[in-house]
C-alpha cells in the first residue's frame, strides 16, 4: 500500500467513524428517552443513554465478520477521544484528564459488558435490572418507564442485528439506527 492510498483509507475511516459517532449521539438523544422513558435529563444520564447505545453497537460490530471487529475498536477510542475533549472544553485541567477518562472507561465498559450479558440472557428481568442500575441510577423509575425502555433496548438491538457492515459504513447509518421504532 503506497502512502497516498493509506491516508486515503485513514480519511474514509475518519468519516465512517464521525458518521457513526453522530448517528449514536443523535439516537442516545432522542427526546423520547427523556420524556417518555424518564431517563435521568443530567450529565449522567446523557453519559448512560450514550453508553448504552454506543455499546450495542460495538456489540453488533463485534458480531460482524472482519474488518467489523476492528471498526468497533476504532470506534471505542473515537469515543474515548470526544471524551477527552469534551472534559477539556469543560474545563478540566490537563493533570485531571487522564483520569477522568480512566474512570469514564471503566464506566463505560463495565455497562457494555452489562448490556452485552443482559442481552445474551435474553430474560427481561435480568435486562431490567442492569437498565435500573446504570440508566435510573440517581432516580427511581416507575416500572412503566423501565418497560417501555427494555422494549426499546431489544427493538434498538434488533434493529442492529439486521444491519451489515455496509450498513454501519454507509452514509445512511443514521438512518438505519434511527429506524428503531419508539412506544410512545
Amino acid at each position: 500500500m503506497g502512502i497516498f492510498s493509506y491516508f486515503k483509507q485513514r480519511r474514509a475511516n475518519r468519516e465512517i467513524l464521525d458518521r457513526l459517532y453522530g448517528a449514536v449521539m443523535a439516537a442516545a438523544r432522542s427526546e423520547t428517552l427523556y420524556r417518555d422513558f424518564r431517563v435521568p435529563d443530567t450529565f449522567e444520564g446523557r453519559f448512560e443513554s450514550f453508553t448504552l447505545h454506543a455499546s450495542l453497537v460495538a456489540r453488533r460490530l463485534n458480531m460482524l465478520p472482519s474488518p467489523a471487529p476492528d471498526l468497533a475498536r476504532d470506534y471505542v477510542d473515537r469515543i474515548f477521544s470526544e471524551l477527552d475533549g469534551m472534559l477539556r472544553e469543560m474545563g478540566v485541567g490537563d493533570m485531571g484528564v487522564p483520569k477522568r477518562i480512566k474512570q469514564m472507561a471503566a464506566a463505560f465498559l463495565g455497562r457494555a459488558g452489562a448490556y452485552v450479558d443482559a442481552l445474551q440472557s435474553q430474560d427481561r428481568a435480568v435486562l431490567k435490572e442492569v437498565l435500573i442500575r446504570n440508566v435510573y441510577a440517581s432516580k427511581q423509575p416507575t416500572d412503566d418507564c423501565v418497560e417501555k425502555l427494555i422494549d426499546y433496548v431489544n427493538a434498538f438491538s434488533t434493529t442492529l442485528d439486521r444491519l451489515t457492515l455496509d450498513a454501519f459504513t454507509s452514509e445512511q447509518v443514521s438512518v438505519n439506527l434511527m429506524a428503531t421504532p419508539i412506544q410512545e
